[in-house]
């Protein structure tokens, strides 16, 4: 059944340095002049909440998630599978205080956020460095859980007044969350987690990136345990008020973005699966949900020791019902390992141990359906967004299979360009700020990008597209002035990434060229413009400097005085033999514009 996937945003609310000035400027018009775009401000929208968190409720909280880390760990295997694990683990690590790991997430860059039995959390860095992360307001430690692509984590801190939640952003601020207690966060900055009250905490809640705040109920103290870039929720509930873990009394939930339940048949053969009979009154009475990722697969822990030789306690259940057996090799000497979440690049986190020592650890996992991996299959050389300028991208999937795409924007300097965009899928539109917007397409599908034209300066830079398989598409400029008729021009998705590209330009009759380039390596580059007039001369040549992964914009004769009142072509060459990309747009007298295609050299 098709589902319409919530899009993903990442990078949220960061700005890159103002751009130089642009191509989208003055050609004939004054109004389309050599302006210099300055990059729009963007509104913080943050909602205050007048709850008050109970000392007795998170009293009764805190004993419950000690109990319950206690009886699952207690019923973790032993050592002395027959089955081959499917867990390599890759590094491990300490907990800086000591003591044992209660939660842990980790994020595609593979930056990791944990926190200890004793209320203590830390950020560890890719490199392996570990930082304490510490809410200014706590007194009685800090509970970091979940970490997002932008830096952003989530969590919650303790007071003698109680527990309150927090999300601490990539510049190390903080927001507080009051009552809400957050538990998970995702690439467009939604968080999840469960909303407290003076007698004890009830009901989870949705937190967008703007600060809107929903609720909703699926049973006594229900705990969302993450949240996917769809808005997919996978968590753990509370059937009856005593809470018995493997004894009837607890339930898995996985909620789609629209509120609606799924079903997954694979829920039923978890018992099965773990060497017990399968129950079919509440098959997901035994296991609790740990994590979701983009591709739906769901982290799942049994709570019930299972027998020798059997699949053991922690699978990875697929959309379509299939499962995976996660074995974990023990390090010598431990007797325990739990598996705390995962992210969309096949890596888990977990943590191993006895009772008197505990690490954790970063494994990767060869799942039967990981997620495929997004390389570049298009390129825009220029988008302009404010200031009367408007650029619509379209990505087209002309396959019979679905595939997953990401769009990301670059600023002049290379850096990640957060931009206000409207995004249209299968009828839903939506509006975001991001520098990277990503989603799912089905099959012969298009995926519509819309940059917003009404910010009072313009800004400039280009857009990356990344996928699991092949897309076409095109781009709409359009400018919007103050009176008469918008001008617009259409320019092809590049999806070939040479080193070098041939440009046509024609600066005569009163036209004149504006360029777009881009750098599409990670290290910077000396362009080199060769210049030819349309007899076949050649004029002369001029290097340009340009970052990595960055962009520059000008009006050709500007740059280029060789071309002023000339016509012919002009070849753009990376001299290290990085790959780029090259648009041109000719402007008329009457302030109308093309677009001139590039052509690839042989």
């Amino acid at each position: 059944m098709k589902q319409v996937r919530r899009l993903k945003i990442f990078e949220k609310n960061r700005h890159a340095p103002t751009p130089p000035c642009s191509l989208t400027a003055e050609s004939a018009q004054p109004e389309q002049a050599r302006a210099c775009f300055k990059k729009p401000t963007m509104r913080s929208l943050n909602r205050s909440f007048k709850c008050v968190a109970g000392k007795r409720s998170e009293a009764f909280m805190t004993r419950l998630r000690k109990r319950l880390l206690a009886f699952l760990v207690s019923m973790i295997p032993a050592i002395g599978f027959a089955t081959t694990p499917t867990v390599a683990v890759v590094s491990m690590f300490y907990s800086p205080d000591g003591s044992s790991i209660a939660y842990a997430g980790i994020n595609d860059i593979g930056q990791i956020v944990f926190s200890t039995v004793k209320n203590n959390s830390y950020l560890r860095q890719s490199d392996g460095t570990i930082t304490p992360i510490s809410f200014p307001a706590a007194t009685n430690g800090t509970s970091a859980r979940s970490i997002n692509n932008s830096g952003e984590i989530v969590g919650s801190y303790y007071t003698q007044g109680g527990g309150r939640g927090f999300i601490q952003n990539p510049d190390g601020t903080y927001v507080d969350l009051g009552p809400l207690l957050a538990s998970a966060v995702n690439n467009s900055g939604t968080v999840v987690g469960t909303q407290s009250n003076p007698v004890v905490i009830q009901t989870d809640f949705i937190r967008d990136s703007f600060g809107d705040v929903t609720s909703f109920d699926v049973g006594f103290l229900p705990v969302p345990a993450g949240i996917n870039d769809l808005g997919q929720i996978a968590g753990t509930y509370c059937k009856y008020s005593l809470c018995t873990y493997g004894a009837g009394g607890t339930g898995a939930f996985i909620r789609n973005a629209d509120g609606s339940a799924i079903t997954n048949s694979g829920l039923n053969r978890l018992g099965a699966l773990n060497g017990l009979p399968a129950n079919p009154v509440n098959p997901t009475d035994t296991f609790s949900l740990y994590g979701i990722n983009n591709a739906g697969d769901i982290l799942v822990g049994a709570s019930i020791r299972p027998p020798a030789g059997s699949c053991g306690s922690y699978f990875l259940l697929h959309q379509d019902g299939t499962l995976d057996c996660l074995l974990v090799p023990l390090p010598a000497g431990d007797i325990s390992v739990a598996l705390l979440g995962l992210n969309n690049n096949g890596q888990v986190v977990g943590s191993a141990g006895n009772l008197a020592n505990n690490q954790g650890f970063i494994g990767t996992y060869s799942a039967s359906s990981s997620p495929a991996v997004a390389v570049r299959s298009g390129v825009l050389a220029h988008i302009a967004a404010g200031g009367g300028w408007t650029t619509t991208l379209s990505v087209v999937n002309a396959s019979a299979s679905s595939i997953d795409i990401n769009v990301v924007l670059h600023a002049d300097d290379g850096s990640p360009l957060s931009l206000p965009v409207t995004t249209t899928q299968l009828g839903l539109v939506q509006t975001f700020t991001g520098s990277s917007v990503g989603t799912t397409m089905g099959p012969n599908s298009t995926f519509i990008i819309s940059t917003d034209g009404q910010a009072g300066s313009a800004t400039e830079g280009w857009a990356d597209v990344l996928s699991s398989g092949s897309v076409g598409g095109f781009a709409v400029f359009q400018f919007t002035p103050q009176s008469g008729s918008s001008p617009e021009g259409t320019a092809p998705l590049q999806t070939r990434f040479p080193s070098s590209m041939i440009l046509p330009y024609d600066n005569t009759g009163g036209h004149v060229m504006g360029v777009a380039l881009a750098n599409l390596s990670g290290t910077s580059a000396d362009i080199t413009a060769t210049i030819w007039d349309d007899t076949g001369s050649q004029l002369g040549s001029q290097t340009i400097a340009v970052v990595g992964s960055g962009h520059t914009s000008f009006v050709l004769p500007d740059l280029l005085p060789l071309t002023a009142g000339k016509r012919g072509i002009l070849q753009f060459q990376n001299t290290s033999g990085g790959s780029l990309t090259v648009l041109g747009l000719r402007f008329s007298s009457f302030g109308t514009f093309t677009s001139v295609p590039s052509i690839l050299t042989q």
